[in-house]
C-alpha cells in the first residue's frame, strides 16, 4: 500500500518533469522565432498557471492520504506549497536567465 510519502515524491518527480518539458518546448520556439523572446516568459507563466492547478489536486490528494494516516497535514500542505513555488520561481531565473 502506497503512503502519502510516495505521494509526495511522485508529486515532486511530477512537478519537475513537467516544468523542465516546458521550459524545453519554450526554449524550442525561442531558437525557432515561433514566439519572440520577451514573450517567452509570459507564456510560460501561462503553462505554470494550467501546471498549479493540475498540481493543486495532486496536493489535494496527498492531503487526504496524510489524514487518512494521522499526519501532520496542514503541515504537508504547506511544505508543498512552499517546495512548489521556490522550484517555479527557479524555473522562472533560469528562463530569463538564457
Amino acid at each position: 500500500m502506497r503512503t502519502y510519502q510516495d505521494y509526495v515524491t511522485n508529486f515532486r518527480e511530477e512537478a519537475q518533469y513537467l516544468m523542465g518539458q516546458q521550459v524545453s518546448e519554450l526554449k524550442l520556439k525561442c531558437l525557432y522565432n515561433a514566439v519572440p523572446t520577451n514573450k517567452v516568459c509570459d507564456e510560460f507563466q501561462l503553462h505554470l498557471d494550467m501546471l498549479e492547478q493540475q498540481l493543486e489536486q495532486s496536493i489535494d490528494y496527498i492531503i487526504k492520504q496524510a489524514k487518512k494516516e494521522k499526519d501532520e497535514a496542514n503541515l504537508l500542505k504547506s511544505e508543498l506549497y512552499g517546495w512548489y513555488k521556490e522550484y517555479r520561481d527557479s524555473f522562472i531565473k533560469r528562463l530569463r536567465s538564457n
